[in-house]
């Protein structure tokens, strides 16, 4: 049927579906949840933003070590602030609306191609943020030659799942003879049942690698010899992208149960706001780690230990100056006995795992020192981690 050879004033009062019994449609003013995306919106992203601006000064100004991962993790920014964009022009209308409350006449061409465009941009923020949190993995975890392999595989079927999703969503939403008047008319039910399908599988084959990736570092780290509050501390840095898991679940639910809704217009906004938290968990995901030499830059710094002090000093109405005048003062012993302790540094979390990597059973030559200067033990990271992956 060639839906624009109809009166627009007759299509203005057709619902797209027949409302459920007892329900009437409401054309004038109907229950929506734009307010939802919006708030998903403005907090998610501002709440992103930090984080990633963080670690690009640290890679950049701090480490001087940009990668590849710092490059993707900006394509992942920009894709997700496009699909974020798109989404709440969408959801003003007709998205967002019970379908038995949206007239024929709103669902016009460019709706259906936003809502299309939707669908691709979201598999491409997917496919950048899973990218980089497996290139960073990669980048922190290479020497262990399985961690390689298991990073490879992620990668590959990453780019295959979202690239087959997106392309079979342009394939589906595309009408078969073009023009206004296609995108205008209905779709047959196959096509209609097809496009709920694949963003269903989608999400179902994203829960799978979600979980996949969170398993790369998580059982490495299992493996350090850390005391287990530490060792918790530094799981749960990368258990940021257990949120990302979650919402990926819920989001699934939904799409499982938009396709056979009566309602999909109303039952796909809550997939897209899990969505939209589940991207923006892995951005942050791959932010944490590298804010660990940040974190410790300005713990250093004047004015950090100056607040430190101020809080201190309220809580006991004693200021730290008196306390030390009090204190009778000693020399240190390394001091008397002429001996030099360099001072531990942790360079982030590379370093991290590079100090507590090796093996407990590993044994060390031992040579003949003079007794003037401790020295630090200088571990080589690529043979730690292929220890932990020998035992």
């Amino acid at each position: 049927m060639d839906v624009t050879k109809i009166d627009p004033l007759l299509l203005s009062k057709i619902p797209a579906v027949q409302p459920p019994h007892g329900t009437v449609s409401n054309f004038e003013d109907p229950e929506s949840l734009d307010r939802l995306a919006m708030l998903t919106v403005y907090i998610c992203l501002p709440v992103t933003v930090v984080p990633l601006l963080m670690r690009l000064y640290t890679r950049g100004c701090i480490t001087h070590s940009w990668g590849a991962d710092d490059y993707l993790i900006i394509a992942s920014m920009i894709s997700v602030v496009a699909f974020c964009a798109l989404f709440l022009i969408i959801v003003k209308g007709p998205l967002g609306e019970h379908t038995w409350d949206v007239p024929i006449s709103r669902l016009t061409p460019p709706y259906s191609k936003s809502n299309m465009a939707s669908q691709c941009l979201y598999a491409v923020a997917s496919l950048f943020v899973k990218v980089t949190l497996l290139i960073f993995y990669l980048r922190l975890f290479s020497p262990v030659p399985q961690t390689r392999v298991m990073i490879w595989i992620g990668v590959v079927l990453t780019i295959v799942v979202y690239i087959g999703t997106a392309t079979s969503a342009v394939i589906l939403y595309t009408p078969r003879g073009g023009g206004e008047a296609g995108w205008m008319a209905p779709k047959p039910e196959n096509i209609q049942s097809a496009l709920l399908t694949v963003p269903a599988v989608q999400g179902l084959i994203g829960v799978v690698i979600d979980f996949y990736i969170l398993c790369i570092p998580v059982h490495l780290v299992l493996g350090l010899h850390l005391p287990l509050g530490r060792k918790i501390g530094v799981v749960g840095i990368f258990c940021t992208g257990f949120i990302g898991c979650i919402c990926a679940i819920i989001g699934t639910v939904f799409r499982f149960k938009a396709k056979p809704s009566h309602d999909p217009l109303y039952m796909t906004v809550p997939a897209y706001v899990t969505g939209i938290i589940e991207l923006c968990a892995g951005i942050i995901c791959a932010c944490l780690p590298v804010l660990l030499l940040l974190i410790k830059r300005l713990a250093k710094t004047n004015t950090y230990n100056s607040i430190v002090r101020y809080f201190r000093t309220r809580g006991t109405g004693v200021s730290q100056e008196t306390q030390k005048d009090d204190m009778p003062r000693e020399e240190p012993v390394f001091n008397r006995l002429g001996l030099k302790v360099p001072k531990p540094v942790l360079t982030g979390l590379k370093s991290f795992v590079k100090r507590h990597g090796k093996s407990r059973n590993d044994t060390m030559p031992l040579t003949e020192r003079s007794y003037g200067q401790l020295d630090s033990v200088n571990d080589d990271y690529h043979v730690q981690l292929k220890n932990i992956q020998s035992r």
